[in-house]
């Protein structure tokens, strides 16, 4: 085919795409009272089902030190975690990532500076990181890259010897552990994404997962707008804020969580095995002390049938 390819806006080879997996989200039976009762009450935002939210998290952490913090976006997660970590420095960065974990250092004011990942996991390389390390380094910003944890003891290890902060982009983590720790749990904090291709969704949305209790607090300043509560603003934040019906999804999608795995892990599974013995394509390769949310291996079950008649 001429010109450029359908990925890089050219023109399309087939009409009808291969199906990947649909969002699955809490049916409008399950929730719709519940929403009808938000919109009857007017208090559509910072009302009880975003402490429900935060507290259903929390709960699911299975850490009694942990605090958690709803957000619009994982990206606007990221960005006021910088922020009210004070970092303005350098930040380290894997160099294969989602836009959104260097965007978030650029918005900052900080400084990313790109290291080499691993040709395996794709996770950031520890040993490349380690060179990168200068006296203007502040923090760390790992990626669990398609939801396989990074190696988070190395990082936090290294992390503690050079005094600088870590925090992970945990977009695609929710679900997955390592050596059976929920990731959410490493580092000075954790950022999660909520969006539709998610394990969790609640349409739009992040989460922010971090045991310093004062990193929370200042965390819910930030995101509105630095206000505590009096319009004296204390600091220079932004509208981060997670509306209740996002907030309400997110109570009741925490209940859908395993079986959403499971079908991304069908899904991964399906396209796995017909596509690992295709010359010239190499998969990302999943530790064995780790369960990656989205890719670890799993039953092909007859949600995909369309997907096994395609790439068969």
């Amino acid at each position: 085919m001429k010109g450029k390819p359908a990925i890089l806006y050219g023109v399309k080879a087939y009409s009808q795409g291969i199906p990947f997996l649909k969002p699955y989200i809490p049916s409008i039976a399950t929730i719709k009272e519940s929403i009808a009762e938000i919109l009857a009450s007017g208090m559509l935002t910072k009302e009880k089902y975003l402490q429900a939210y935060e507290d259903k998290a929390k709960a699911y952490s299975e850490d009694a030190q942990m605090n958690v913090v709803a957000v619009s976006s994982a990206t606007i997660g990221l960005t006021l975690t910088l922020q009210a970590l004070g970092i303005t420095g350098d930040v380290l960065v894997p160099s294969f990532t989602f836009c959104a974990s260097a965007n978030a250092i650029v918005q900052t004011g900080a400084k990313p500076v790109f290291v080499d990942c691993c040709p395996d996991t794709y996770n950031i390389s520890i040993s490349a990181l380690a060179q990168k390390i200068t006296n203007q380094t502040e923090a760390i910003l790992a990626v669990h890259v398609f939801g396989v944890p990074a190696d988070c003891l190395a990082l936090e290890k290294l992390a503690k010897a050079h005094n600088i902060k870590l925090i992970f982009d945990a977009a695609h983590g929710m679900g997955s552990t390592l050596d059976n720790i929920k990731i959410g749990r490493f580092g000075d904090a954790e950022v999660f994404s909520t969006t539709p291709m998610k394990t969790l969704v609640t349409g739009e949305g992040g989460l922010i997962f971090t045991r310093d209790a004062v990193l929370a607090q200042r965390l819910r300043t930030y995101r509105e707008y630095g206000n505590l509560g009096d319009y004296d603003c204390t600091y220079v934040g932004t509208n981060g804020r997670l509306n209740e019906i996002s907030c309400l999804m997110g109570v009741t999608s925490f209940d859908l969580l395993p079986e959403n795995i499971r079908l991304h892990n069908a899904a991964a599974n399906a396209y796995t095995q017909r596509l690992k013995s295709v010359p010239g394509i190499s998969l990302q390769h999943i530790p064995n002390n780790v369960v990656s949310a989205l890719l670890n291996k799993s039953e092909i079950c007859d949600d995909f049938l369309p997907i096994r008649a395609i790439v068969t």
